[in-house]
């Protein structure tokens, strides 16, 4: 039986583990609560290290969450917990690691996908000034292959629904600006938080099938499939659906 050869890496230092070059395959979770709750999360992460994981990742998809981290950080250090702290970013990254330096700071690898990035010349100026932010504190980032056409034009136009729909929400709803809603760049990560929020989707990567589960209050209620048009239709009734039964008439 002939050996397979496998692709010599150069090895990349995450905290204090070394991946690649050589090296032993590492162990990674990721967390399911919601990273703005510092000390549930920082409770998992350790929970996830004693049970063996070498890394843990947690997301840090809005401000509240980036705010966090290093409070995360900070707790799993006052137990004696060193895994390194991992921050998976979708289409925002940009923005909260240079608004929030001291998560930058705090996490020990940055995780993100060039189709959860953005498109054309936008693409290109995000994903430099991640990698920036990067050299600049000196953190290694995770180039996934995840290409993220289909999730990537499902994201904005449900970001752009949700955008165009909370101004007049606000008038006739109350207390609808308090409503968290996820669009998860990758289904095959987990519920993450799609799970987390008040209602949150989970969207296909590439290759993967055009199918989404649908979180509501921590539950999956259902998984959506079709075209990009049928399932931001679909979505967005759900939305509206949930604003009209959870957020009284003014």
């Amino acid at each position: 039986m002939s050996l397979a050869k496998l692709h010599t890496t150069v090895g990349v230092r995450v905290g204090h583990v070394q991946v690649g070059g050589g090296a032993p395959v590492v162990v990674q979770s990721m967390t399911m609560t919601d990273t703005a709750d510092a000390r549930a999360t920082a409770e998992q992460c350790i929970e996830l290290a004693e049970a063996g994981s070498e890394m843990v990742r947690v997301t840090v998809n809005v401000p509240e969450a980036a705010a966090a981290v290093p409070e995360i950080k900070q707790r799993m250090l006052d137990t004696g917990c060193v895994a390194p702290l991992i921050g998976d970013f979708h289409y925002n990254g940009h923005l909260l690691l240079t608004k929030y330096p001291e998560c930058a700071r705090a996490l020990d690898k940055y995780r993100i996908n060039p189709g959860n990035v953005g498109t054309g010349r936008r693409r290109d100026e995000r994903f430099s000034t991640i990698c920036r932010v990067a050299v600049d504190h000196d953190k290694p980032v995770r180039i996934g292959v995840n290409g993220g056409s289909l999730n990537q034009e499902l994201s904005e136009r449900i970001q752009d629904y949700i955008r165009d729909r909370m101004p007049e929400w606000k008038t006739t709803h109350e207390g609808v600006e308090t409503m968290t809603l996820a669009v998860m760049g990758c289904v095959v990560n987990g519920p993450g938080e799609s799970k987390a929020a008040n209602i949150g989707i989970s969207l296909p990567g590439t290759g993967e099938e055009p199918s989404c589960p649908v979180y509501i209050d921590g539950r999956h209620v259902t998984t959506l499939r079709g075209t990009c048009d049928e399932l931001a239709a679909a979505f967005q009734r759900l939305v509206d659906e949930y604003v009209e039964h959870n957020y009284a008439r003014r």
